[in-house]
């Protein structure tokens, strides 16, 4: 029973991590997909001013737009590097604990089965202890009837 319970606690220590692991995962790639689409729309936005300029046939000066998206894009990649590596970090030391978590687990279990069997040797004794004890009080019953 207590192995069937250590069982169960590791089966279920393996699905949360896994389920963290898959939701970290998903969450940093939605994260870099978001700042993907983030960098183009900025780009697709300077773009549509510089056509927009040409249209018009105004001397528009967008260098001050293409240097902020730039800066904007460096920020942006910065960030995306920023929680790839928290990422990393993380997946390493839930592995470490999950790791430290098995180790004591199937400590427990180990001792849990030395312990079931110190009981049942300490019934087996007990048994026999008991068995000896009875064949002494028959041989003193059959000694006091003769």
């Amino acid at each position: 029973a207590a192995a069937d319970s250590a069982s169960t606690l590791n089966d279920s220590y393996k699905q949360s991590s896994e389920s963290l692991n898959f939701a970290v995962e998903n969450l940093a790639d939605a994260y870099s997909k978001s700042a993907d689409k983030v960098a183009e729309s900025t780009t697709d936005v300077a773009s549509s001013y510089a056509k927009l300029a040409e249209t018009m046939d105004i001397e528009v000066d967008f260098s001050a737009v293409t240097e902020g998206n730039g800066t904007y894009n460096e920020q942006i990649t910065s960030l995306n590097k920023n929680l790839t590596a928290l990422n990393a970090i993380f997946e390493l030391q839930l592995d470490s604990n999950l790791d430290q978590m098995m180790e004591d687990l199937n400590s427990t279990v180990d001792q849990t089965k030395k312990y079931q069997q110190e009981v049942q040797g300490l019934g087996q004794k007990l048994e026999a202890l008991n068995t000896v004890y009875g064949n002494m009080l028959a041989a003193m019953n059959v000694n006091m009837n003769h």
